[in-house]
């Protein structure tokens, strides 16, 4: 495939070096206008794409879901995925309390190790009781209250957002596409307005383009205003 020149669209470009949240949603000097940059044009040897990318005449789109995860979007997350193994994942520590800093906290992986112990007796030996946590009330307690699913359209006590923004990476190798989705059409179908969209080619944390949250920010209150 020739070499091909990219830059980032319209008057959006690609910075020396990836823009930090504060770059991201931070407004300049009143009286200051939002600095544009310049696309930045440089040609490199691409790859070839049309196993999973067409472009219909007006836009690129995905024709391969599962070619595009595996060519594009590799899974970066090992098996157990948020819940790991060695217990040493953020997601550990984010369930566990003043007494235990890392926790396990999904009782499925216990059972799924249990069903593999004839095969893999010394693995299964070595995790399942560290797994073993459907019994502790405390922990299933956290979990519930950390699921969003669990309020948003619920009787459930919860001070919940007017409105709602998602922007995920289309390179986004930290999660499931299927996790956001999921969120958003739980709150499109609750009546809840949400601003849903990929932003392509962009990993984990960097989804998004300076002032569009502003933009977003500034429509929603400058229409409850009037």
């Amino acid at each position: 495939m020739p070499p091909m020149a990219h830059h980032a669209g319209g008057d959006a470009a690609l910075p020396d070096a990836p823009l930090s949240l504060g770059e991201l949603v931070s407004r300049p000097p009143k009286g200051q206008e939002m600095p544009v940059m310049k696309p930045r044009m440089e040609t490199r040897q691409g790859t070839d794409k049309h196993g999973w990318l067409y472009w219909d005449g007006r836009e690129a789109r995905i024709a391969d879901l599962d070619t595009y995860v595996l060519n594009h979007r590799r899974r970066m997350k090992p098996c157990t995925s948020f819940d790991k193994l060695d217990m040493d994942s953020g997601e550990n520590q984010v369930f566990g309390d003043s007494a235990v800093d890392y926790v396990h906290f999904n009782p499925a992986i216990g059972e799924a190790i249990r069903a593999l112990e004839t095969d893999f007796p010394t693995e299964a030996k070595q995790y399942e009781a560290a797994f073993d946590v459907s019994d502790d009330q405390a922990l299933a307690e956290r979990v519930n209250l950390i699921n969003p699913l669990n309020f948003i359209g619920t009787d459930g006590q919860s001070n919940q957002a007017k409105h709602y923004r998602i922007r995920v990476g289309a390179s986004d190798a930290d999660t499931s596409f299927s996790v956001a989705m999921t969120l958003a059409v739980k709150l499109a179908n609750t009546c809840l307005p949400v601003d849903f969209a990929y932003v392509w080619d962009q990993p984990h944390s960097e989804a998004d383009y300076p002032g569009e949250v502003l933009d977003w920010i500034d429509a929603i209150t400058k229409g409850e205003a009037k």
